[in-house]
């Protein structure tokens, strides 16, 4: 009766890429204990990188009147794929800056935890360093690689093609 006259319920929903991605998870785990403690429930919906989906789930949000959404879903666009008519805040966890009315931006320091990683390599001596990336489409991954190569350069390690995979942020392609 309460989302009747107040125009939203106390649900939150959050929107991943992958559910089986400990990053995933983690950020998950945490959201539902803050949800749970703030007397709010949490929706969850598994993207899995398709437009579609994120569009089907954002019109079911909608149609819910959820109180806001946790938009976590990492896929090749830079910003979720919302129109602006939003009554409700998006918090988006990304790599790149999106501010506008109702929307806000939580983002990782990619630069700043591959030079820690690349630097603490290079103090255990290690000189032949790889990487593995995400999907090509995905944004962050192309950031990661750059970040990794110019720190690689910057320590005067070669990277050769080789040392490079492409992976899809899983347990199984790591």
């Amino acid at each position: 009766v309460k989302n009747i006259f107040s125009g939203a319920s106390n649900t939150i929903a959050i929107f991943v890429y992958d559910m089986t991605n400990p990053y995933f998870n983690s950020i998950i785990s945490h959201l539902s204990r803050i949800t749970f403690e703030n007397s709010y429930s949490l929706l969850l919906f598994d993207c899995m990188n398709d437009e579609e989906k994120e569009l089907e789930y954002y019109e079911y949000c909608k149609s819910v009147r959820v109180a806001g959404i946790v938009y976590a879903s990492g896929t090749s666009r830079g910003e979720p794929p919302v129109n602006e008519e939003t009554s409700f805040p998006i918090v988006i966890l990304a790599n790149t800056e999106y501010l506008s009315r109702d929307r806000y931006s939580l983002h990782s320091d990619d630069k700043k935890s591959l030079q820690l990683l690349t630097d603490y390599l290079y103090n255990l001596n290690h000189r032949k360093i790889g990487f593995i990336t995400g999907p090509a489409e995905i944004l962050s991954s192309q950031d990661r690689l750059n970040a990794f190569t110019a720190n690689a350069a910057r320590l005067g390690l070669s990277v050769p093609r080789h040392f490079v995979c492409q992976g899809d942020f899983s347990v199984q392609s790591g």
